[in-house]
């Protein structure tokens, strides 16, 4: 039978409906309506019979396939989609992270560099605090007991020693004694120390049992005028109280800034000994094994005691600093170590030190000793500048340093010139001085000292 529908079907479906005053309403939708019931029965009959039901598509729908390929794609509809499309995606990629440092990665490195900082300036401190401790610099002057009871353990004797004020860093210490073989050595007993011990000397009291200060072994030694810093320092050695290179050491790093005169003495990079000229000769007791700083400290101690503001004062009236006026009066003192000899030998070095522009050299014989016998042994490599700066047969004036430690009278020499009118002395192995106004008759007296012997003096050298 059949399913196509006949004019008959037409007439009845169209007399159902009624009329229409459009010419193509109803009507048209109701025969499209009524074909595809009429298809769909039929092809869900071939469906049951086996057969595979045709492909059929309206209109509209083959309308809809062929849109994406026909002018609306370029039609602002389309284009409306595209833009649409564009939004989102622009969308999503602003709630994408971008790579950088964003505001809590920027936080977060500023934490981290704040604690490194921080870090660094704690080991700085610590590190400082315990190199002031090891050495006991700046430590109050204070004697304490400490008493170390038998059975204490070396941390138990550390504590002790911190609790009493001894030492300040115990984890210092203890490294360093046990760099010392000492932790174990530590003996019983009632100690009187001082806070401004170094570690060298806490360890030496515990380990040797003496208890006191007064129990150390003291010695004597005898520093005579002229002696230069080196020169005392090897006398400090063969005396057991401390190193040569040590002391030494002390004189050019350490830290002596309560002493006002040192203050005075200026930061020279050629100088050979920072405190040359100011190690008061003198007779001195020394306990053995002593610290370099206290054995430097007795002799600052004497120089702040024997030079005062009186002789400074002079200095300046005579256009010297006090640092000026010891350097000339260390050489003063190696010229001369006859005191009653000392103020012209001072009147020939003020009138060259007056008139640069006809003597610019002092041309004294002893700053070249002290070259030789006091700058060149000590160093690896020679400084041709510093020799240079040293040597008054080359350089203007006065040395860049003393040239050895000069005792009171040659410091007092330098501050109270005799008013003469000479350039020129020398002075024979006698002990006799012969000075001249020039330099003919210093040749003349240059020849009759060397009659008596050996000869000393201004540009008696080559």
């Amino acid at each position: 039978m059949s399913d196509r529908p006949t004019r008959n079907d037409y007439e009845q479906l169209i007399n159902q409906l009624g009329p229409s005053k459009s010419e193509s309403g109803p009507e048209i939708i109701a025969v499209n309506r009524k074909r595809e019931d009429g298809r769909r029965q039929a092809a869900g009959q071939r469906s049951t019979a086996g057969e595979q039901p045709r492909r059929t598509a309206s209109r509209s729908t083959s309308a809809e396939q062929r849109r994406p390929t026909s002018n609306r794609a370029a039609s602002g509809g389309a284009g409306q989609g595209q833009a649409s499309t564009g939004r989102t995606a622009k969308t999503k990629r602003t709630k994408e992270k971008k790579p950088g440092f964003g505001g809590g990665a920027w936080l977060r490195a500023i934490i981290i560099s704040l604690i490194l900082v921080a870090c660094a300036v704690a080991l700085a401190f610590f590190a400082m605090s315990s190199a002031t401790d090891l050495f006991g610099l700046n430590q109050e002057d204070k004697q304490v007991e400490v008493n170390v009871k038998e059975g204490m353990s070396s941390n138990d004797i550390i504590d002790l020693l911190e609790e009493t004020g001894v030492i300040d860093q115990k984890i210092t210490f203890r490294f360093y004694a046990g760099l010392k073989d000492a932790l174990n050595e530590f003996k019983p007993g009632q100690y009187v120390m001082n806070r401004n011990f170094s570690y060298d000397e806490v360890i030496i009291m515990l380990r040797t049992g003496i208890r006191d200060e007064k129990e150390r072994a003291v010695v004597n030694v005898t520093f005579y005028e002229g002696m230069t810093a080196w020169e005392i320092a090897d006398r400090l050695e063969e005396n057991k109280v401390c190193k040569a290179e040590d002391f030494i050491e002390a004189c050019n790093t350490a830290d002596f800034s309560d002493y006002d005169f040192v203050s005075l003495i200026p930061n020279e990079e050629l100088c050979f000994v920072r405190l040359e000229g100011f190690l008061f000769p003198d007779t001195y007791q020394f306990y053995v094994d002593e610290k370099p700083e206290n054995a430097v400290r007795r002799f600052l101690d004497n120089f702040d005691s024997k030079v005062g503001d009186d002789i400074i004062a002079k200095f300046n009236n005579l256009n010297l600093t006090l640092y000026e006026g010891i350097n000339l009066a260390s050489i003063i003192q190696g010229e001369s170590s006859a005191n009653d000899q000392m103020v012209a030998v001072s009147s020939v070095f003020h009138n060259r030190l007056n008139n640069p522009q006809i003597y610019p050299m002092l041309q004294s014989d002893v700053s070249r000793s002290y070259i030789n016998n006091d700058i060149i042994p000590h160093v690896d490599i020679i400084n041709n500048d510093q020799i240079y700066a040293y040597d008054s047969y080359q350089c203007s004036g006065l040395p860049v340093g003393p040239v050895g430690n000069p005792g009171l009278n040659a410091i007092k020499a330098a501050a109270n010139p005799e008013q003469t009118p000479y350039f020129f002395f020398v002075s024979d192995f006698e002990g006799n001085f012969y000075y001249a106004v020039t330099f003919d008759e210093h040749i003349y007296n240059v020849r009759r000292a060397g009659l008596l012997g050996e000869i000393t003096g201004i540009a008696t050298e080559d």
